[in-house]
């Protein structure tokens, strides 16, 4: 359900992913009203990456790079994600094989996420990923000392810092962040589990064990 990794991220392409963050912050904390790939949720700013489907509507599948902002962050740290979706293959080689029949254009991060999130500030409510498809990765970063990956269903929290890498059951644990300091910033790759099912219907998405 967990899998942390410490000290397992190069600090030189962390500090190249918080500097693309701190020169596309200011235009993200701008943002008053929702627009493609912009969230605010009261305070907490976020901002959503890669390949969704429309709910209530089409069913089209909308995605990141039709903001040309959007894509020049995601270029801009293509080695960082090429590098956790390595990780991760060899982790989940099973659920990896899956990630991969989606379309190329749509996985964007490393050739296997098709999704990301980024945290301006610590997501201190305590939530499932609904739309998740099983995994996902936390990475933290940003000028912070403190900072816990928190599963209170499982009495279980992990501390997360600068060049440390968590993969989770985002769908199935319910998780918080506690005890973190208001400049930490979180990256999370995942996939939707909308997408995967558009390109897998053999997959018994309700499941949680490896196929």
């Amino acid at each position: 359900m967990i899998l942390f990794i410490k000290d397992i991220l190069p600090t030189v392409w962390v500090q190249n992913l918080e500097s693309v963050a701190y020169q596309m912050s200011a235009i993200v904390r701008a943002r008053k009203t929702e627009g493609v790939g912009y969230l605010r949720r009261g305070k907490h700013a976020a901002v959503r990456f890669g390949a969704i489907i429309e709910r209530g509507g089409s069913g089209q599948i909308r995605h990141s790079e039709d903001n040309v902002e959007l894509n020049d962050f995601i270029s801009s740290n293509q080695t960082l994600w090429k590098y956790v979706a390595f990780l991760f293959a060899l982790l989940c080689p099973q659920e990896a094989n899956i990630m991969l029949t989606v379309p190329e254009e749509l996985r964007i991060f490393g050739g296997i996420f098709t999704a990301g999130y980024w945290n301006l500030g610590p997501a201190s409510r305590l939530h499932r990923d609904n739309r998740d498809w099983r995994w996902c990765c936390a990475i933290a970063f940003g000028e912070f000392s403190e900072g816990k990956l928190d599963f209170p269903i499982i009495n279980t929290s992990v501390g997360i810092m600068r060049c440390d890498m968590c993969f989770f059951w985002s769908k199935m644990l319910y998780h918080t962040v506690v005890d973190a300091d208001v400049n930490r910033q979180t990256f999370i790759l995942t996939n939707h589990t909308a997408v995967i099912r558009r390109y897998n219907k053999d997959v018994d998405h309700r499941c949680y064990d490896h196929q």
